[in-house]
């Protein structure tokens, strides 16, 4: 576990970047379509 002080001593530096990558037209729609869906399901629960 990171947790464990012999194990974290072990452990390099958090390294983070960030990957943009695009979406394909049916990704974009099914995303648009889950969005509005979560959007729904929101409103409906209030």
């Amino acid at each position: 576990m990171k947790t464990d002080k012999s194990v974290i001593a072990d452990l390099p530096d958090k390294t983070e970047f960030k990957a943009l990558c695009g979406l394909f037209r049916r990704q974009t729609a099914l995303y648009g379509q889950t969005v509005e869906d979560l959007a729904q399901g929101l409103e409906e629960s209030a």
